[in-house]
């Protein structure tokens, strides 16, 4: 293993790359002392994959496109895709986690900027995070009026104007909102007139 090899002086070096030079045999023994005091102090290493794995989907309803996500937390989009999606196991690091949700407690208010990610993450049925009332509750079944993401079609008038809510609380213009609903302005703009919403309107001109 090369000295600018990612992995090298980690304990994932040690053991997956089988590095053994003195930089991955000290993590190793770190990683090894770190594990022995959890045990005694009845924490676990591992927890389940469910929270993490929902909370990657919600921010991708939100419109949040996996390969950002991962760039944000300094990863790839394969091990993000790989942790999120492709683990067989049904745990994952503790510290992977609390990487996943901080950035779900940064974004999960905020529009992403892919309104294809949001229509493919509804076409999925993955919920979005106001569907959640404890999102780590394996039993929860999300609320169905949330499941269906931004994608300008069959929204009932309860899931539109808490889009349309949404989008004024995060000061998107008219022209903003209706491309991330995927609807023309005019729509927009007779949805609010019809729904006696008009504020929603001229805040969302005032925005521009």
């Amino acid at each position: 293993m090369q000295p600018d090899d990612p992995p090298h002086g980690t304990w994932r070096g040690y053991s997956y790359y089988k590095c053994r030079e003195q930089c991955c045999r000290d993590a190793a023994a770190r990683y090894e002392r770190g594990r022995q005091w959890d045990i005694l102090r009845g924490e676990r290493r591992r927890v389940p994959l469910l929270g993490a794995q929902r909370r990657v989907q919600a921010l991708q309803a939100m419109g949040w496109p996996l390969p950002t996500l991962a760039a944000r937390m300094g990863r790839s989009r394969a091990w993000l895709n790989n942790v999120a999606f492709l683990n067989q196991s049904g745990y994952i690091f503790r510290s992977t986690f609390h990487l996943i949700d901080g950035l779900y407690q940064e974004l999960a208010d905020t529009p992403g900027p892919s309104r294809r990610t949001a229509i493919l993450a509804a076409a999925k049925g993955y919920p979005r995070p106001a569907a959640w009332n404890n999102i780590d509750d394996p039993d929860e079944t999300p609320d169905a009026g949330y499941n269906s993401a931004h994608t300008g079609r069959g929204s009932d008038p309860e899931s539109r104007l808490a889009d349309l809510e949404h989008a004024v609380r995060f000061a998107f213009t008219l022209e903003g909102a209706a491309d991330w609903l995927g609807l023309s302005t005019a729509a927009v703009e007779k949805w609010c007139r019809n729904h006696g919403r008009e504020d929603l309107l001229e805040r969302m001109r005032g925005a521009a």
